[in-house]
């Protein structure tokens, strides 16, 4: 029996991180501050995740995560 690989995506904005796990289907969305990414890291830890991508989202005017701000 093969377990099943996590895969992690992070797209780091200013002030949030969007964090998508595969294949479970999990989102959370966290301040991105230091405390909070060290929080991310031990809630990652017992996934043991195989892969993780870290995306900085570009500053654009019409980018939700400027608009947010």
């Amino acid at each position: 029996m093969t377990s099943e690989k996590t895969w992690v995506g992070i797209d780091v904005c200013k002030d949030v991180l969007d964090i998508d796990l595969l294949p479970q289907g999990g989102t959370l969305q966290q301040p991105h501050h230091e405390r909070e990414v060290q929080a991310l890291i031990e809630q990652l830890r017992p996934l043991s995740p195989s892969l993780v991508v870290v995306e900085s989202t570009p500053i654009v005017p019409s980018h939700p995560c400027r608009t947010a701000a």
